[in-house]
């Protein structure tokens, strides 16, 4: 198993998320564009959080390493929620001193980050503009921003998150 993920996988209970997304890596918003599978490896663990109809939020991107200059994506999966707005569910994010509200499930670009790393917390917040309770709806990732990106090693590349959270975008396993 490990030899496949490149990692250790954790024994119990973990959930595969999988979405659709165009060449560019922008997520497919569409509901029919996700599945999930909940699997149990060497055991089930007792009272896991995940529940399938509740809302989740699944965060796609930024990822990795970025050209400085570029825009760099903005994007994340909604499941069992079709939209955001003002005064309904939406996203928070943080991108270092840097908090504001995203209210329309579409595709946002970040301009003008400096050379370094960053990171980006995505929250998924009720009408009540509480968090929503759930494993994945509160999700903070590193990336970088360079003069310029080496292409990554095969084993890097592939669009996969491990249980400890590193971030892939189409298909995403957390325990």
């Amino acid at each position: 198993m490990q030899d496949s993920l490149g990692h250790e996988l954790a024994p119990g209970t973990h959930v595969l998320r999988i979405f659709a997304s165009r060449g560019h890596h922008e997520s497919v918003k569409d509901p029919r564009a996700f599945a999930s599978l909940v699997f149990h490896y060497q055991e089930r663990t007792e009272d896991h959080p995940f529940d399938a109809d509740a809302p989740h939020l699944v965060y796609s991107r930024p990822k990795g390493c970025n050209v400085v200059g570029s825009r760099v994506l903005l994007d994340f999966y909604l499941h069992n929620l079709e939209e955001l707005s003002a005064e309904g569910h939406r996203v928070r994010y943080t991108i270092g001193d840097v908090t504001g509200e995203i209210t329309s499930w579409q595709p946002h670009y970040i301009e003008n980050l400096p050379v370094g790393e960053h990171q980006l917390q995505l929250t998924l917040l009720g009408p009540d503009g509480e968090p929503v309770d759930g494993p994945f709806n509160d999700t903070t990732r590193t990336f970088s921003v360079a003069e310029s990106c080496e292409p990554a090693a095969p084993a890097e590349s592939e669009e996969a998150e491990d249980e400890e959270g590193e971030e892939g975008g189409e298909a995403a396993d957390e325990g």
